[in-house]
């Protein structure tokens, strides 16, 4: 399955995003340098449709603070498309996440707790509305999702 530019652009926002809040959470430059290596490990186990998102070298804006919501859309595309790969992205950012939160000697409480910002993210899954459109964490999976601005 092909996303399109603005689709890949949210996911690796989303994912990237999420490691970046748990990374930043305790850290300094070399543990952010560790924990970065440890997190990129854990995407080689996306599907592979979701890998070619990450296959440019197309580094996205993260804005502070936006992070779970970013997640969350991320989460919403690829649940509208493909469930199945979307099981797999909830639990590799996951992983990545740990990972990230576990390479610079253990997890903070810090860490700990951007970590269960994301499990809570990550764990509520796509449902479908009485209206009958996907939705996670209350964000339309279907509707057009606005560009992460670099000037943000």
């Amino acid at each position: 399955m092909t996303y399109t530019d603005h689709e890949s652009d949210t996911i690796r926002a989303g994912v990237l995003g999420a490691i970046a809040l748990v990374s930043r959470a305790d850290s300094g430059f070399l543990a952010s340098l560790r924990e970065s290596l440890a997190a990129g490990r854990a995407l080689t186990e996306l599907p592979e449709e979701l890998r070619d998102t990450f296959a440019e070298f197309d580094v996205p804006t993260l804005v502070p603070g936006e992070e779970l919501t970013t997640l969350s859309r991320a989460l919403a595309i690829v649940d509208a498309r493909d469930p199945e790969a979307a099981r797999s992205l909830r639990a590799v950012v996951l992983e990545a996440c740990e990972e990230a939160a576990a390479a610079a000697g253990g997890v903070s409480d810090a860490e700990q707790a951007a970590l269960t910002q994301v499990r809570q993210v990550v764990g509520k899954g796509a449902v479908t509305d009485r209206s009958g459109t996907n939705t996670v964490a209350g964000i339309d999976a279907t509707r057009e999702i606005p560009a992460i601005s670099p000037d943000a």
